[in-house]
């Protein structure tokens, strides 16, 4: 319960840290990255040992793939990656891949490194 607690106080005065913070005169078109849960846990000094997701990375960083599935009509396997660096998961692009079959997801990828 105390990890958590301290988890919790963490984030807040992370997500106030980031709140405060002046917003960027660059005009470049390079996006912001978001925080993700396991950089969260960082400033924590808690860091992710494995990093296990199918709907999101979980580094602000992170733009490899999350999973794998293999289709059922032809067993063909396909990787997923989020959409961008650190965001959710491309579900079109598994949408797509398993139209008018069926589709396992075959491995999960650790994004810890």
């Amino acid at each position: 319960m105390l990890h958590f607690f301290l988890a919790s106080v963490l984030t807040l005065e992370l997500l106030a840290i980031v709140a405060a913070a002046p917003p960027s005169s660059s005009t470049s078109n390079t996006a912001a990255i978001d925080l993700g849960p396991c950089d969260i846990y960082a400033f924590g000094n808690t860091p992710c040992v494995a990093a296990h997701s199918t709907t999101r990375a979980l580094y602000g960083s992170y733009f490899g793939a999350l999973y794998q599935i293999t289709r059922g009509s032809d067993n063909a396997t396909a990787d997923i990656l989020p959409l961008f660096a650190g965001s959710v998961a491309s579900a079109g692009i598994r949408d797509s891949f398993c139209a008018s079959t069926t589709c396992l997801i075959t491995a999960i990828y650790d994004q810890s490194g």
